[in-house]
């Protein structure tokens, strides 16, 4: 058991997507104490580890234009889509993540001094950006929740109005609608933790703008921190069920 766990750790920080979910788990968490630990030297080494590990995720998304081009190329125009506002709202959601890298370039390299501009406009840019995909997946998600439970209840209609003495093989049918009343069951589930994923995220995106949106500028590190690792933890736990099933399939 130690040697496939080590194994599933090994394999996950060989990968750039794994890696990044380890650094913002551990950013994130690291915020969280900051806020509750009473020391005022233990809480500034933690909001160091916080801000070295944002730093270090900013830098490395320098290089994140192309695969999310990648991505939206293989994409295209959603024609795998069932329903059509499903597809309007992935395109959209492609498109402002392919904005937000160059804006928080430009932010990035203001912040060094890099290009003569000011760095805050362009930061603001990248969280409305990051703001407007997250509402967007929170939307789209929750659309995907619905349509799975509509599915799940005329299932479970069907299988009521059945009569099992006019069926031979009722047994074996039972047998496979229970599955996928399952597998229905288990996807609502997912979406539903992907619904908390975004919305907690949304919620620091919203801390984050100016002060006079909403609550910008008023939640605690604690809070901020909380709320982050919550995220953190849902993003990590699907990369590492992807390496999980990329070593089962080896």
């Amino acid at each position: 058991m130690a040697s496939k766990d080590l194994k599933l750790a090994i394999n996950l920080l060989q990968t750039y997507g794994g890696r990044d979910k380890v650094m913002r788990i551990i950013s994130y968490g690291s915020l969280l104490l900051s806020g509750l630990v009473k020391s005022p030297s233990k809480s500034k080494k933690l909001l160091t580890i916080f801000t070295e590990l944002s730093g270090c995720r900013t830098i490395l998304r320098l290089f994140d234009d192309l695969p999310m081009l990648g991505y939206s190329l293989s994409y295209g125009l959603g024609a795998q889509e069932k329903s059509l506002w499903l597809r309007v709202l992935s395109l959209a959601n492609n498109l402002i993540d392919q904005l937000y890298f160059p804006l928080e370039h430009i932010a990035w390299a203001a912040d060094k001094k890099l290009i003569d501009v000011s760095s805050s406009p362009w930061w603001i840019l990248c969280i409305v950006a990051w703001g407007l995909s997250l509402s967007i997946s929170i939307l789209r998600s929750l659309m995907t929740l619905v349509s799975l439970r509509r599915s799940r209840k005329k299932l479970e209609q069907e299988i009521q109005m059945e009569d099992p003495c006019c069926s031979s093989g009722r047994q074996e049918s039972s047998v496979v609608e229970g599955q996928q009343i399952s597998r229905l069951k288990e996807a609502e589930r997912a979406h539903l933790l992907e619904v908390l994923k975004y919305a907690t995220d949304l919620c620091n995106a919203i801390h984050w703008m100016p002060v006079g949106f909403l609550w910008g500028g008023k939640l605690s590190d604690a809070t901020v921190g909380f709320l982050g690792t919550i995220s953190s933890v849902l993003y990590l736990q699907a990369v590492v069920r992807q390496t999980q099933a990329r070593l089962a399939a080896q």
